[in-house]
């Protein structure tokens, strides 16, 4: 990542279920559990990490107004398999990320 040399860059690790007060301009909320064994070992701290971890980041980003980015993982567009009818189809593209 080319931001880890900019001295305007700070990368800060946290556990997004837990409140925390920072002085930032933007969030990137990154946190997932991104695996179907996580998900069916631990639902519980899945739905906590998802749920309450967005409410949290949302709700500082409110309060000191920096810009929200929350990213998604592959798991939202299903089995190809089991959609292999679907419009659109699978998506392979990631035209987003040049975007950002």
């Amino acid at each position: 990542m080319h931001h880890f040399g900019n001295p305007r860059f700070e990368l800060i690790r946290h556990d997004v279920v837990d409140l925390i007060l920072l002085d930032v301009d933007q969030i990137y909320h990154l946190a997932c559990p991104a695996s179907p064994v996580h998900y069916k070992y631990n639902p519980i701290k899945t739905i906590k990490t998802n749920v309450m971890g967005t409410l949290n980041m949302l709700g500082l980003a409110k309060r000191i107004g920096a810009r929200f980015l929350l990213t998604s993982m592959s798991e939202v567009y299903g089995d190809p398999r089991e959609h292999q009818g679907d419009i659109l189809g699978e998506c392979e593209s990631h035209w987003c990320e040049e975007l950002l």
